[in-house]
C-alpha cells in the first residue's frame, strides 16, 4: 500500500496528484491519498507499517520524529511552511527523502521531485504562485485559474489532474477551461468577499487592529480585501468545522505564523492557520483582547 498523507488545501492536492500519478506507474499496490489539518487528523501507526511507502506533502505532523522513526526509508516528506522549519531544524536539513524549502510551494516541490528534467505544467505553476501569492503579472489568470479549481476539484483522485498535470495538448486544453469557467466566477467571488467583509466585525486580536469574519471559502482573497486597507493589521476568518473551528489568519505586515504557533498551528508569515475545539458553540472569547494578551 501507499499511503499519501497531504495538507487539505489546493497545494496538498495538488502535491498529491502528482504523487499518485507517479507511483501509480511504478505499483499495482493500492494508493490511500489522506487529507489532514493542522490541530486535526494525525497519522496511523498501523498505516505506516503496512505501507511500502508513506509520502507527507504540502504538511508536517507535530510528531514527525516519531513518524521519521517508524516509516524510516519509506517515508518521503515535502514541505515549504516556515514554522515547520524552525520546529523542526534537525529533520528540515536531514536526508530524509523530498524536498522541503520556504521559497517555493510544495505543488512545485513535488514536482522537481518527481519530474525535475520536465517543465512545470501551468496548471502546477499557477498553484503554486497562488498558495505563496506571488502572482507577478499573472494575477488575472492564475487568480481566474485557481478559482475554477476550488469548485471543480475536490481530491487528488479527481479525473481533471491527469489532464492538469499533462504537458501535452490536453493539459493546455483543460487550464483554457479552467480560465474560462474561473472568469465567468470572477465577478461572484467579488460580490461574495464585498458581502463577507460586511458580515465580519472589528476586534483588537493580540494587539492588532483586525477583522473578524466568518466564511467557509475564498480566505485568502477575503483576507487581501482586509489588510489592503489601512484601517487593518490582519483578517482573521473563521468556520466551524465538525466539532473544531478552523481560523484562517492573513496579513502584509505582521507575522501570521508567529501568532498561529500559539494556538498549535503553523503557516507562512503572510498566511497562516490554526484549529481549536469548539465544545460545541464557538465562542468570542478566543478573540478577546485580554485572552490574546495572555499569550503573547
Amino acid at each position: 500500500m501507499i499511503v499519501i498523507y497531504h495538507h487539505d488545501d489546493l497545494d496538498g492536492q495538488c502535491s498529491a496528484a502528482q504523487a499518485r500519478e507517479a507511483t501509480e506507474k511504478t505499483t499495482y499496490n493500492p494508493i490511500k491519498c489522506i487529507a489532514v489539518q493542522y490541530s486535526g487528523n494525525t497519522w496511523k501507526k498501523e498505516e505506516i507499517e503496512e505501507a511500502n511507502e508513506v509520502y507527507v506533502l504540502d504538511f508536517t505532523f507535530p510528531d514527525m520524529e516519531t513518524l521519521v522513526e517508524i516509516a524510516g526509508k519509506k517515508l518521503i516528506w515535502i514541505d515549504h511552511h516556515k514554522t515547520t522549519m524552525e520546529e523542526h531544524k534537525e529533520l528540515w536539513n536531514s536526508n530524509i527523502l523530498g524536498k522541503r524549502d520556504i521559497t517555493k510551494a510544495a505543488s512545485q516541490l513535488t514536482w522537481e521531485y518527481f519530474k525535475n528534467d520536465q517543465p512545470l505544467p501551468t496548471a502546477v505553476e499557477y498553484i503554486s504562485r497562488r498558495d505563496i501569492w506571488q502572482f507577478g503579472d499573472k494575477k488575472e489568470e492564475i487568480s481566474a485559474f485557481t478559482e475554477a479549481c476550488q469548485i471543480l476539484i475536490h481530491s487528488p483522485e479527481d479525473e481533471d489532474w491527469k489532464d492538469l498535470l499533462a504537458s501535452s495538448n490536453n493539459g493546455k486544453e483543460k487550464v483554457e477551461l479552467y480560465l474560462i469557467i474561473g472568469r465567468a466566477l470572477a465577478d461572484v467571488q467579488k460580490v461574495r468577499i464585498e458581502k463577507a467583509f460586511e458580515r465580519g466585525t472589528d476586534i483588537n486580536f493580540h494587539g492588532l487592529r483586525a477583522r473578524l469574519i466568518n466564511t467557509t471559502s475564498d480566505a485568502s482573497d477575503i483576507g487581501e480585501y482586509v489588510y489592503q486597507k489601512p484601517e487593518y493589521d490582519i483578517a482573521v476568518m473563521w468556520q466551524i468545522v465538525n466539532d473544531m473551528v478552523q481560523v484562517s489568519l492573513r496579513s502584509n505586515s505582521t507575522d501570521c505564523a508567529e501568532i498561529a504557533q500559539k494556538y498549535g498551528g503553523g503557516g507562512h508569515r503572510g498566511a497562516a492557520g490554526f484549529r481549536v475545539k469548539s465544545g460545541g458553540e464557538f465562542s468570542l472569547r478566543l478573540f478577546a483582547t485580554d485572552v490574546a494578551s495572555s499569550i503573547r
